[in-house]
């Protein structure tokens, strides 16, 4: 396993443990406890999968994850009533209704799911900036000393960063299929990295939270 790699379980491992240390008694906060158990269990999953030669069955957890994480995140945001609740529970049921038709008259389980990727992206894309712009405002407490704050933005460079090269891959891709798969590797371990130090910041500040 490559150091890259092993960076990247190394900050995923982390933000799991400090949001367990701050957040398991926080409502809402404890859905990332959840999420990122079950970011690490796909990982592992996928990894056995790997070093077993299951290609086949590689991609099913994928295509199983990807709805389960969007309505994790999206009870998130319900729960801090950031955004209207009809237009959050009606996008809980109908994306996971849309992903598995998707994965089961379009891209196969044995292929990723990358329809249905583009489609959750978009949507906590726009979530977050929701979420940034509509942040309650405190005169005596600075923006950035608020958890959601450093949580929504980590979420917005992901999913942004993450929707904007996955759609100029295969662009790369047809010219260079060597340089494609290097710079996809490289930006979704540095996207990966942000994310995941950009959560962890916002689950130390959740210990101020915890002593009000």
């Amino acid at each position: 396993m490559d150091i890259y790699r092993l960076l990247y379980y190394f900050f995923i491992c982390s933000s799991l443990i400090i949001c367990i240390c701050n957040c398991r008694n926080l409502k809402g906060y404890r859905l990332f406890i959840i999420l990122l158990a079950l970011s690490i269990l796909v990982e592992i999953l996928c990894n056995i999968a790997k070093s077993n030669h299951w290609n086949t069955g590689l991609m099913v957890f994928y295509h199983l994850y990807i709805p389960a994480e969007y309505i994790l995140i999206a009870l998130f945001f319900e729960d801090f009533k950031l955004f209207p609740k009809k237009v959050l529970f009606f996008s809980v049921y109908v994306f996971p209704v849309l992903s598995l038709l998707i994965s089961l008259f379009i891209i196969p389980y044995n292929e990723f799911p990358s329809i249905q990727y583009n489609i959750e992206s978009i949507l906590l894309m726009l979530l977050a900036i929701f979420g940034i712009f509509n942040l309650p405002v405190n005169e005596n407490s600075s923006i950035y000393k608020q958890p959601l704050f450093w949580i929504f933005v980590g979420m917005f460079l992901f999913y942004s960063g993450i929707f904007i090269f996955s759609n100029t891959y295969s662009i790369i891709k047809k010219t260079d299929e060597t340089l494609a798969n290097t710079i996809n590797i490289w930006i979704n371990y540095i996207f990966n990295y942000l994310y995941y130090i950009f959560l962890s910041i916002g689950f130390l500040l959740c210990r101020k939270l915890n002593t009000k």
